[in-house]
């Protein structure tokens, strides 16, 4: 199983996953992990951690953010670089 992280800017993360909610239920393997202002100190741990969980789970990860070249994007890039089954989709 393939796991899935969304990550973004604000409130796009959990918008979206509302909407994947609605529309395909609740989803096995998969996370969000939003990028808030107040949250910025933490959020290169919280996504490390949401990418060390699903890797012990799955056997890939794709972690899907919101820009090219943004916070989320550049910190994704950061664990792509390890040895793993990690893709990042902007």
């Amino acid at each position: 199983m393939v796991g899935f992280i969304l990550t973004g800017h604000g409130q796009f993360a959990p918008g979206l996953a509302s909407a994947i909610a609605m529309v395909a239920g609740d989803q096995p393997a998969f996370t969000v992990v939003p990028f808030e202002g107040d949250q910025a100190a933490s959020y290169g741990e919280d996504l490390r951690a949401a990418i060390t969980a699903m890797r012990e789970e799955c056997d890939g990860v794709l972690v899907f953010t919101d820009l090219l070249g943004g916070t989320p994007f550049n910190l994704s890039l950061i664990h792509i670089s390890e040895p793993t089954r990690l893709r990042c989709i902007s």
